[in-house]
């Protein structure tokens, strides 16, 4: 499984007044790419995207773990996106160095 950091942080943007800081809404981010139309995605795997969508939402940690297959999906469609800005560059090493964590099972 992977430990991906889903909490948001902070970015610099230009306004009109001069520089503020804003968050960078990860979970909103990771949901987005998920269905990039670069993906072109079919029915069924708009289907697995919405369950993996749904469970990122609905995460109330910091973090998420993921299985290695949900990882895949995250990973492979982080890595179809382009045009990204330097505020992307904590969100995509967040999605590429997320930690492997071994996990076991309760009996």
């Amino acid at each position: 499984m992977r430990n991906l950091g889903i909490d948001n942080y902070m970015v610099e943007v230009t306004t009109q007044e001069g520089t503020k800081q804003v968050p960078y809404d990860v979970k909103k981010s990771l949901i987005a790419v998920l269905f990039g139309p670069e993906l072109r995605l079919r029915a069924q795997d708009l289907l697995e995207r919405d369950k993996l969508a749904r469970k990122i939402d609905e995460c109330k940690e910091d973090s998420i773990l993921l299985e290695e297959a949900e990882y895949g999906m995250v990973k492979s469609a982080v890595d179809s996106v382009s045009g990204f800005s330097r505020d992307d560059v904590e969100f995509v090493k967040r999605v590429f160095e997320a930690s492997q964590v071994e996990v076991q099972k309760k009996e």
